[in-house]
């Protein structure tokens, strides 16, 4: 069933790869600013972008990833959680280590 499954891990500046429907995106390390490009990724299941420089999550930033379960975004330089109402399928948030000073009702994970 997951034969054309891809695990794309990009950390601290190497990508490693195979060819197939990416789900799972690991980005560690990589003084990421901006959460963009993420347009042709719609079926993104997981997306790791701990340890990078992430301030702010833009309003299109995951407008097509309506099958994403699972975000890691520790340790970045986020200082709101704004912007992920579009993430209805997410399960899991991993949002620690940041520097959050606004906070807002984003919505109830399932249990």
């Amino acid at each position: 069933m997951l034969r054309n499954t891809l695990l794309l891990h990009a950390s601290y500046g190497t990508v490693n790869g195979k060819y197939g429907v990416i789900v799972r995106v690991l980005s560690l390390g990589n003084d990421i600013s901006k959460v963009e490009g993420l347009e042709n990724l719609r079926e993104l299941l997981e997306l790791v972008l701990d340890r990078n420089k992430i301030k702010q999550i833009c309003e299109f930033s995951f407008m097509s990833q309506q099958q994403l379960q699972e975000l890691h975004i520790e340790e970045n330089r986020l200082r709101s959680l704004a912007n992920l109402q579009c993430l209805e399928a997410l399960k899991r948030l991993y949002a620690g280590n940041n520097r959050i000073q606004v906070h807002v009702r984003i919505f109830c994970l399932p249990g």
